[in-house]
């Protein structure tokens, strides 16, 4: 594969990314909380939302595994429809992570649903909520 067929690939994935997870916020995520599936397993399961999304991760872990085993054992099953879909999911549990991981960093006692009504709002619309490494340190470099 050349570069530019992988960079489009990569703009596609990008493209699902936002409007997989901005469609699935609407089924699973409350004004709120938009980790609110993954808090509410929590509290159920008397675990942390991360390990609870890890939980529901699994399931997408081994059809990505089935995904390699097909490549190898049996290609025909494989479609492009099946890989983006496979691959997508995975990502976007790797996503959601990330903002629970991220959330957690800047308000280590709560969860969004336990934040004071507005603060959510008010740290959610500043464009650096988050995306920042912290003062002191340094963010790891992979090349």
């Amino acid at each position: 594969m050349n570069s530019n067929d992988f960079d489009i690939i990569v703009e596609n994935r990008c493209e699902a990314i936002v409007k997989t997870l901005s469609k699935k916020a609407e089924e699973y995520a409350t004004e709120r909380d938009r980790f609110h599936n993954f808090n509410v397993a929590a509290r159920k399961r008397d675990t942390s939302p991360e390990k609870a999304l890890m939980g529901m991760k699994v399931k997408h872990d081994v059809a990505v595994d089935d995904l390699v085993e097909w490549a190898i054992e049996t290609p025909e099953k494989l479609t492009i429809a099946i890989i983006n879909e496979k691959i997508g999911d995975s990502i976007n549990y790797l996503i959601l992570l990330e903002g629970l991981l991220k959330e957690r960093f800047h308000h280590p006692y709560c969860h969004t649903s336990e934040l004071p009504e507005g603060l959510l709002k008010e740290l959610t619309n500043n464009k650096d909520f988050m995306l920042e490494t912290p003062e002191g340190e340094e963010e790891e470099k992979y090349e």
